[in-house]
């Protein structure tokens, strides 16, 4: 399984996009770059120390992050299954036989859940969140009681995913509420690895406000201003929650309840899932990957019940059918979540044109600046990932109050002068324009200087709607089309 992860991660990995640029963020850092100055993310810090052992390991051996990538992936899932399958042997009791029946259809389908988003942050921190909810199962199921270092070790694991995202607060928080109510005692609301996973983001938000101050005084401001009227994709959202949640969820529920039988960990991870659910709708971004730890709750409940369900009340047909259907479950929610991702591969005009190219990006869009970057070993010589907070800034503008509208075009006049800044002072050997963006585009081509700055280039190649200028003074040794 390591190998298969592994050999996945390297062979795709460059166009992981979000991925692939927080490993870039931590490559630039470690060549002696400023965190959220002169390299920067719009997310917490969190997200960019998750990649730095990766990047950081492929500096020190000389192998692609990507192998690390891949490695650290499968240590993350071993260590996750290992405390599922330690909870399910001593806290729920549950035999080996099932147990290896469990396991490894879980091994497998936490690898293959999203291919394209595989190694994700939501892809850790869900796996790490997993052993949270088996513990929350026997606490109901047989008052188990969890030895300290094993309390303490998930609620810490489980943290990861809250310090990633505190949308995902309600994933836990309805479980744990669900736990009280079936044990009628409210004690059970602050469980030692409910507690954990407060110190956990208390102590996280601390490092963070001690240790990288840029992020409050840059991003922050940033986010409060112009993040926040992003256009939300509800619609989307909406079609993913009903495909890829509440169809299959309540499809077992209806199934469970035939068969006369829920077990306890269904029913948590059910809710578990329900409520992660309710974090993606609320984070109203659309983006796939932030559904991981919904899935991976409910796969979980589907695997749980079709291979561990069968007791003797449930007759040998019934449980049959509930297989059947786990089945087709599983061949539905598979390439239900397989989402293809066209990359922006560079043509080979661009690929042959130099070595280690410096490069700035026009673009919207970090599924083209990100992979584009790997494809070409370049320099990129811009500080964030693509211009979207700029663009939703240029497109929220009209819409918003007269005096916020005015705020937000001093923004994007603000980040068109760095942009252009940028342009002048270290004269790229490529400009990529990304043109899937009708509004950003030409408003940077709008503004007279770059006019003038875009005459020192010339085009070199297109394709699709990403558009690549080399500077005039290297044209000799570029290839013709």
């Amino acid at each position: 399984m390591t190998t298969v992860i592994t050999a996945f991660t390297y062979i795709v990995g460059p166009y992981f996009t979000d991925v692939t640029f927080l490993l870039i963020m931590n490559e630039r850092i470690l060549d002696g770059e400023r965190m959220y100055i002169d390299v920067r993310d719009i997310n917490p810090p969190f997200s960019v120390w998750l990649y730095f052992p990766y990047a950081a390991l492929e500096k020190l051996t000389g192998f692609s992050a990507y192998i690390w990538l891949g490695l650290g992936l499968s240590a993350w899932l071993t260590l996750s299954l290992l405390f599922i399958n330690l909870l399910m042997r001593d806290g729920l009791q549950i035999s080996q036989s099932d147990r290896k029946r469990f396991l490894p259809f879980m091994a497998i389908f936490c690898v293959f859940l999203m291919p394209s988003q595989v190694a994700q942050r939501e892809h850790f921190c869900g796996l790490a969140a997993l052993p949270f909810f088996f513990l929350l199962s026997a606490r109901i199921k047989y008052h188990y009681q969890p030895k300290l270092w094993l309390a303490v070790s998930i609620g810490a694991l489980a943290g990861t995913l809250l310090i990633l995202k505190p949308h995902y607060a309600l994933g836990f928080g309805l479980p744990i509420m669900y736990v009280a109510w079936r044990r009628q005692n409210w004690r059970y609301l602050f469980l030692l690895e409910a507690w954990m996973i407060a110190v956990m983001v208390i102590g996280y938000w601390l490092v963070a406000y001690i240790s990288v101050p840029a992020f409050f005084e840059h991003i922050v401001p940033i986010a409060l201003d112009t993040y926040q009227v992003r256009v939300r994709k509800l619609p989307i959202d909406l079609i993913s929650y009903f495909l890829l949640f509440l169809v299959p969820a309540l499809l077992l529920v209806w199934l469970l309840r035939i068969l006369g039988v829920i077990p306890v960990t269904v029913q948590v991870l059910a809710i578990a899932s329900f409520g992660f659910s309710i974090a993606y709708l609320v984070q109203g971004k659309g983006w796939s990957y932030h559904m991981m730890p919904a899935l991976l709750c409910l796969v979980a409940a589907y695997f749980y019940a079709f291979q561990i369900a069968a007791s003797p009340d449930v007759g040998n047909s019934k449980l049959a059918r509930l297989k059947r259907f786990s089945y087709a479950f599983v061949l539905y929610i598979w390439p239900a979540t397989t989402i293809v991702v066209f990359p922006a591969i560079p043509p080979s005009a661009v690929v042959e044109f130099k070595a280690n190219p410096s490069i700035l990006f026009i673009t919207s869009n970090i599924g083209v600046s990100a992979p584009i970057v790997k494809a070409l070993d370049a320099k990129w010589v811009d500080r964030d990932p693509s211009d979207i907070i700029a663009s939703n800034a240029l497109y929220a503008a009209s819409s918003q109050s007269p005096q916020h509208g005015e705020k937000l075009n001093r923004f994007v006049a603000y980040w068109i002068d760095f942009k252009l800044h940028l342009l002048e002072t270290t004269q790229p050997d490529l400009i990529v324009f990304d043109w899937d963006d009708e509004t950003w585009v030409p408003r940077i081509l709008s503004e007279e200087r770059f006019i003038n700055a875009l005459q020192n280039y010339q085009k070199l190649a297109q394709a699709g709607d990403v558009t690549y200028y080399v500077r005039s003074d290297l044209v000799e040794d570029a290839p013709t089309n």
